[in-house]
């Protein structure tokens, strides 16, 4: 299957979820006392769930540790 084949079924407005400027200014803040180094996109990531008001799915134990830093976001591992 190609790439478009297999990510088809994501690829609709409705499932597409836009980070807010927001979110950077926290991650940027953040992102150096969590000493997050290049995984800093897994921060923003979480960030992007929970302004969206989803939870987070992961397999990362780290990005599942630096996520519950943020109040109300549930976290699935």
């Amino acid at each position: 299957a190609t790439v478009q084949q297999a990510l088809s079924p994501w690829n609709s407005g409705e499932r597409i979820i836009a980070t807010p400027a927001a979110s950077y200014a926290a991650v940027l803040r953040e992102g150096r006392a969590l000493n997050l180094g290049g995984g800093i996109h897994d921060l923003l990531i979480a960030h992007t769930c929970a302004d969206a008001g989803l939870s987070l799915a992961t397999l990362d134990r780290r990005q599942a540790t630096l996520a519950r830093t943020i109040p109300g976001l549930a976290v699935n591992l």
